[in-house]
Parts: C-alpha cells; sequence; structure tokens
C-alpha cells in the first residue's frame, strides 16, 4: 500500500507555483519600470522595445500610464486631461485633411481619365487606401 498522499504533492506544487507567480509578477513589474524609465531618459523606443521584447505600442501604453498616475499624484490631472483633449482634436483634423486629400486626389484622377476607366480608378484607389475593403466587390 502507497503511504505517500497526492494531496501532500498538490500542496507543494501549489507553492512552488505560488512562490514562481510572485517572482513573475514581480520581474514583470522591475521591467515595466526599467521601460519607462528607458522612455523618459530619451531612449528610441525601437531600442527599448528590442531589449524589453515588448512591443513599442505596449511599452509606450505603459508610460501613458505611469505619466498620468505620477500626474494624479501631483494633482495635474486637469492639465494631462487637457493636452490629451487637445492631442486628440489635433487627430482628428489630421485625419480629416487626409480624407480630404484623398477625395481631391481622387477626383483629380477621375477628371483626367477616360470615362470607361473612371469606376475602375475609383474602385482600385478606394482599395490601396483601405477605404474599400478588399474582396467586398466580388459579385
Amino acid at each position: 500500500m502507497d503511504t505517500h498522499d497526492p494531496i501532500d504533492q498538490i500542496k507543494a506544487d501549489a507553492a512552488t507555483y505560488k512562490r514562481a507567480k510572485a517572482n513573475y509578477e514581480k520581474a514583470q513589474a522591475a521591467l515595466a519600470a526599467s521601460v519607462v524609465a528607458g522612455l523618459r531618459a530619451g531612449k528610441r523606443p525601437a531600442d527599448v522595445a528590442r531589449a524589453s521584447e515588448w512591443d513599442r505600442e505596449y511599452n509606450r501604453r505603459l508610460k501613458a500610464k505611469a505619466d498620468r498616475e505620477d500626474a494624479v499624484s501631483l494633482g495635474l490631472r486637469a492639465d494631462v486631461e487637457a493636452l490629451s483633449d487637445r492631442r486628440v482634436a489635433q487627430l482628428d483634423q489630421w485625419l480629416q485633411d487626409k480624407r480630404a486629400d484623398w477625395y481631391v486626389d481622387l477626383s483629380t484622377k477621375l477628371a483626367e481619365a477616360p470615362e470607361q476607366f473612371r469606376s475602375q480608378i475609383f474602385v482600385s484607389r478606394g482599395v490601396a487606401d483601405g477605404h474599400i475593403p478588399e474582396g467586398s466587390l466580388r459579385g
């Protein structure tokens, strides 16, 4: 008869798992702090991404979150929100300008094209620019 109780092994493995998970979370927090420090020190996002093995977008979000938390702790929340609102407005304006440029460019190409090619230019330009999903026009 086996005197080894499986519950003892489960408890031992659970304790090992908890220690490993805690170590992992500490290491992850330390890496996040290092990433934020590197970006704040002016290191290139691509270099930070390569060193951290996290992508640039995730690293940027980590820094933005840390910046917001710092601003809140310093009582600058309204200033940060105003900057965010201004940036959103700038991005909206940029997008509107790009859309206007696209339509002006398309109108020019259509006006210059022979009649039989106009629908082909419109569709191919729309697909190329992402305004018309590729394959959506197949019958």
